[in-house]
Parts: C-alpha cells; sequence; structure tokens
C-alpha cells in the first residue's frame, strides 16, 4: 500500500494548506491524503491543492453531502464523501416519537441508542445516492 504523507483538515485547512502543500505535493509519494470537514472545504481543497498537484495525485475525503461535493466525487476530483443521513435522523425521529405518544415505546432500544449508519460516497455510488438526496430534498 502507497504511504499517505498527509492529512490536512477542516477549519484549519485554510492555514495550514500554505505552509504545507508544496513540502507535501513534491514528495515522491504516491498517494497524499486531505480530509474536509466541513461542506465549504471541499471546494477549498480542490481550489487549492489542484494548484500545485494534478487530479488524482490526492486523494480528497469529505464529510458532506452537498451539490458541490457530490459533483468532485462524480468528476474523480474527490475520492469519497462520508455522510450522516440527516433526513433519516429525522424521520426515524418523528416516527419513534410518534410510537412512544401513542404509548408504544418499544422502539426504544435498551440502551437507549439508535444508530442511524453512515454512508460512504464513491464514483460508483454517487449518482444513485445523488437521486436518493434530491428526491427528500424535494428536487427531482
Amino acid at each position: 500500500m502507497d504511504p499517505v504523507l498527509g492529512i490536512i483538515a477542516g477549519e484549519i485547512f485554510d492555514h495550514a494548506v500554505s505552509f504545507h502543500d508544496e513540502q507535501m505535493i513534491n514528495q515522491p509519494v504516491h498517494k497524499i491524503s486531505v480530509m474536509g470537514y466541513y461542506e465549504q472545504t471541499a471546494l477549498e481543497i480542490i481550489q487549492e491543492i489542484f494548484q500545485h498537484a494534478e487530479c488524482g495525485q490526492v486523494k480528497i475525503v469529505c464529510f458532506d453531502e452537498d451539490d458541490s461535493t457530490l459533483a468532485g466525487v462524480r468528476d474523480g476530483s474527490i475520492f469519497a464523501t462520508v455522510v450522516q443521513q440527516p433526513y433519516e435522523f429525522g424521520y426515524q425521529s418523528v416516527q419513534l416519537m410518534a410510537e412512544v405518544l401513542a404509548g408504544d415505546r418499544s422502539g426504544i432500544p435498551a440502551n437507549k441508542l439508535k444508530i442511524i449508519p453512515t454512508l460512504i460516497i464513491r464514483r460508483d455510488n454517487v449518482d444513485e445516492f445523488t437521486r436518493k438526496i434530491n428526491r427528500l430534498r424535494g428536487r427531482n
């Protein structure tokens, strides 16, 4: 497996990239990973990193389902994004509250935690996920 040289994350991105990008990208390493924790960082990462590197040299992983991030996954400039399924959180919360108000508490797990799994969106599933999220957003 190729080594990962560095990770630049979220709110420190603006400050760290100008210091680290040249030294990271010019290293004889095949893979560099950059992570963006907020939706606005995906485009900032792409704009800054690709001034110094070719698409595909840097593996960008983000944590959001913003339209621009999904477009980046689709065109290959973003390797993947991790999404938390906020609409599923809301749906299941309201569903459980309605059951509890109707007197049925059987849907409450013993540990009081209901885990909604995160999803990893890559090029092979971005179109399917985009259709699903657009339907939930009321877009067709």
